[in-house]
């Protein structure tokens, strides 16, 4: 793995990092769905990174995965076991994050790594096929068929079942957060991630990231930029088709009762095609003179479990009711602005920190728990 091609998926991961912040940031960390009032900046970001920026996270963590393996492999290191413990360590912190912001991911991407350690040995056809599996939403149609076939009474999608999360983050006590989260909260987001199908996106990125980084197809853009090139137009024929046949799928025989379950099979499948053109299109510019720019991202795509970690802490209080209760009145407009602003400040102080550490303070704290010792170095 050259560094060039470990520079792009840093860059790449920052810029999911930012779509991802984002997104909260116009959500008020998720307060925004409380009273959802339209807005066309919401509508535009949702579009760009809506379902989008968790998703390449998914892919990312599929080629981390092989990247980690593969390194301790070439040394004639079996890391798999190992790489199970590093797994539980980072569902522990997401379940920490999680008591301060319930839509964490990182529990989630600890749960579906786990699907890539008896994976390492197989073929990559076998690779191919099972991430097809997922990203096809075979899960979410064995849903709908349970449930339509069940007694199951299924009016609104089960992660609603607990309103009061939403208006204790409003309202709330920081004390009244966290015992919300402690339960309601984390089953309302697992609930989400299973109704929505993006369990089994990310799933499918995952293990497709996997065998993308095992193929080296992102680390050999110069000998495969016409392929890159081909995949984007794939990409975005396919979001077109589907988009384009929005009534002909509304006309295919489904059950009313889980319909709302049925047109969000193929909004994932739609955002799945935006997504991997997403991941096309930045490794293309960023090899043209737009990379001086893009390169930034890089800086906190080191440090994403820290910056990610770091969000929250900070804007959590900004807009919950024990803090500022800024979901009340700072509005789509100006918390876009803050978020960029803040998004700015954070490339600033990890640009700082690395010219002093070799790690972030939660990858070290997160290396040197996979490794069991503090004999790692983290000053320069």
């Amino acid at each position: 793995m050259n560094n060039t091609r470990i520079e792009v998926i840093d860059a790449l991961r920052g810029y999911a990092l930012m779509g991802l912040f984002l997104i909260h940031m116009v959500e008020y960390y998720e307060v925004y769905w409380l009273n959802p009032i339209p807005h066309s900046l919401n509508t535009a970001l949702f579009a760009i990174f809506g379902g989008k920026a968790y998703a390449m996270f998914a892919l990312l963590f599929g080629v981390s995965f092989y990247i980690i393996l593969n390194n301790q492999m070439v040394k004639g290191v079996d890391f798999r076991l190992r790489f199970l413990w590093r797994l539980i360590l980072l569902f522990v912190l997401g379940t920490l994050h999680g008591l301060i912001y319930g839509g964490d991911i990182l529990q989630v991407l600890a749960v579906c790594g786990l699907l890539l350690i008896p994976l390492w040995s197989v073929s990559n056809r076998t690779l191919l096929i099972i991430a097809l599996l997922f990203l096809l939403q075979v899960p979410a149609w064995g849903l709908i068929a349970f449930i339509n076939q069940s007694d199951i009474t299924y009016t609104q999608p089960f992660f609603l079942m607990f309103p009061e999360v939403l208006r204790t983050y409003a309202e709330g006590s920081f004390a009244d957060v966290i015992a919300i989260n402690s339960f309601q909260g984390d089953a309302r987001k697992w609930l989400f991630m299973w109704e929505s199908g993006r369990l089994w996106t990310i799933c499918g990125l995952s293990v497709l990231g996997f065998l993308f980084a095992r193929m080296r197809f992102l680390s050999s853009y110069e000998q495969k930029k016409n392929l890159f090139w081909i995949s984007l137009a794939a990409a975005v024929i396919a979001y077109l088709a589907l988009h384009f046949s929005k009534d002909l799928i509304a006309t295919i025989p489904h059950n009313a009762k889980t319909q709302g379950l049925y047109f969000g099979i193929f909004d994932n499948y739609k955002n799945l095609a935006l997504t991997l053109a997403s991941v096309f299109l930045f490794i293309i510019l960023y090899h043209t003179f737009l990379q001086k720019i893009l390169r930034y991202l890089a800086v906190p795509g080191r440090m994403t479990l820290s910056v990610y970690v770091g969000q929250s802490l900070i804007c959590v209080p900004i807009y919950y009711g024990f803090g500022l209760a800024g979901w009340s009145y700072i509005g789509q407009v100006n918390s876009f602005l803050l978020g960029i602003t803040l998004w700015l400040i954070q490339i600033v102080l990890a640009i700082w920190w690395f010219k002093h550490f070799r790690y972030g303070p939660l990858e070290w704290l997160w290396r040197a728990g996979t490794y069991t010792t503090w004999k790692v170095l983290f000053k320069k």
